[in-house]
């Protein structure tokens, strides 16, 4: 009777299971003799099955199909929100004008070359910090269903972190080819197709890493501002390392370390060799050249320490 399974399922539930629809599952077991020790331990048993399996169900899927769903699911929000996808590709073309505008006709002489540098320098940095902001921002929009699907291991961080990153590369690799292409045609750099190539990889590796680098911030710190925050300091300490604002031989031994660790002096260093090495500077200021009527690029940025490490060697 009612009486005899309620005493079941106290006397059971004392035994404190480790699954929370204990209670369920026994409340609706055939109803059996509470001083029946056979019995009761076959309910102890049927309840241990039932919570190893929900256990099982509660796992979810292997982390492949993990990554398949959730690469999927990203992809078809990004493609159904069609307005902002509208808006990084007009925000990228603007930015690209605007670029080309400033260094249009960069001219070959001696004058240039500070400009040169300059123009380079704020390719690594204009467009990935603008990324950066944007990406912390989407992160904390997800966050409202992120930690309960978590919590109901519906997958992995890892699984959830490299589709969301996967996702999202075949539409930044967009924009940044959308971004380049006006102001490196405004500007007159190098028309090798080459070149060219090299130039859209570095920039969109840059990219990606400004991006790895929000979703880090995003994800250690409570509050959007606290993450730009956190952001936007390690990407100053990246720019400050990379040799655009000093010369990496003026920098002291104790602060050498951020060259190394700044992607920013990678990418830079990179553009700066594919696009300048090659050029040939006319002086017009002969307290700089001397009797030369040429600088070579190579020669520019030995001066300006740049890629004299083994790494391009």
């Amino acid at each position: 009777n009612n009486g005899d399974d309620m005493m079941t399922v106290g006397k059971i539930g004392a035994t404190k299971f480790p699954h929370p629809l204990a209670w369920r599952v026994i409340r609706v077991s055939p109803a059996v003799e509470s001083d029946d020790n056979g019995s009761r331990q076959a309910d102890v048993d049927n309840l241990q099955t039932s919570s190893s399996i929900r256990e099982d169900e509660r796992r979810g899927p292997n982390p492949i199909t993990q990554f398949y769903i959730l690469f999927k699911r990203f992809i078809r929000v990004k493609a159904d929100n069609y307005i902002v996808l509208i808006n990084h590709v007009v925000q990228a073309i603007l930015m690209s004008l605007l670029l080309g505008i400033v260094y249009i006709d960069l001219k070959q002489n001696t004058l240039a070359i500070r400009d040169w540098l300059s123009l380079l320098s704020i390719v690594c940095i204009f467009y990935p910090f603008m990324i950066m902001l944007g990406v912390i921002g989407t992160c904390y929009e997800e966050r409202r269903y992120l930690y309960f699907e978590l919590q109901d291991r519906l997958y992995s961080p890892a699984a959830y972190y490299f589709a969301k990153l996967s996702s999202e590369l075949p539409f930044h690799l967009v924009y940044v080819l959308v971004y380049c292409i006006p102001f490196y045609a405004m500007v007159g750099l190098s028309a090798d197709s080459y070149t060219c190539f090299l130039f859209y990889v570095y920039v969109s590796v840059s990219v990606f890493t400004s991006r790895s680098l929000a979703m880090m911030a995003a994800a250690i710190m409570p509050t959007y501002q606290i993450a730009c925050i956190l952001a936007q300091s390690i990407f100053s300490l990246f720019i400050m390392g990379a040799g655009f604002f000093i010369n990496l031989d003026s920098m002291i031994y104790e602060t050498r370390w951020l060259s190394v660790i700044s992607y920013l002096r990678w990418s830079y260093e990179a553009l700066c060799i594919i696009e300048i090495e090659n050029l040939e500077f006319q002086c017009n200021t002969s307290s700089v050249c001397g009797t030369d009527l040429t600088i070579h690029g190579s020669e520019v940025l030995k001066v300006y320490a740049i890629g004299d490490v083994e790494l391009w060697k």
